[in-house]
C-alpha cells in the first residue's frame, strides 16, 4: 500500500503542473494516527503518533485536486504546501476562503404564531 502512495504521489506531482486556475479553495483536514496529540504528550509517545493534517488545495470548478501535503500543523509544512500548489498551477492564485452556510441563531428562527398554525382548506 505504501509504494502505491508513493507512485500516485509521484503521478501527480508529474502531471499536474502550470494548470490554469480560475478559483482555488485551500482547506486542511485533520485526523490523528494512533491517539490524539494531547494523549501523545501525556504518554511520552514518539513523533509516529498524533495529530495529522492534510492541507489540500481544489480548483473549485473543475473539482481537480492540484496539491495536498500531510504532516503537522507547522510553518515548514505550509510553506512545503505552498510550494507544491505554485508548482501545480500557472502561478496566479486566486486563494479564496471556503463558504460555509449563513449561521441562523435562535432567535432568528421563526416562532410559530396561531396565524402560522392555522390550516386552509
Amino acid at each position: 500500500m505504501v509504494e502505491v502512495g508513493r507512485k500516485c504521489e509521484a503521478f501527480l506531482t508529474r502531471t499536474v503542473r502550470h494548470v490554469p486556475v480560475n478559483d482555488v479553495q485551500a482547506d486542511e483536514i485533520w485526523g490523528f494516527v494512533g491517539c490524539k496529540e494531547r494523549t501523545k504528550q501525556r504518554n511520552g509517545y514518539g513523533e509516529e503518533v498524533g495529530d495529522a493534517w492534510c492541507f489540500v488545495a481544489i480548483e473549485r470548478d473543475t473539482k481537480l485536486i492540484l496539491a495536498w501535503h500531510l504532516d503537522k500543523r507547522t510553518t515548514d509544512a505550509t510553506v512545503m504546501f505552498s510550494a507544491d500548489l505554485r508548482d501545480a498551477t500557472d502561478g496566479r492564485l486566486p486563494v479564496v476562503p471556503e463558504r460555509r452556510p449563513r449561521r441562523v441563531r435562535p432567535r432568528d428562527r421563526l416562532r410559530p404564531t396561531g396565524e402560522d398554525l392555522r390550516h386552509d382548506g
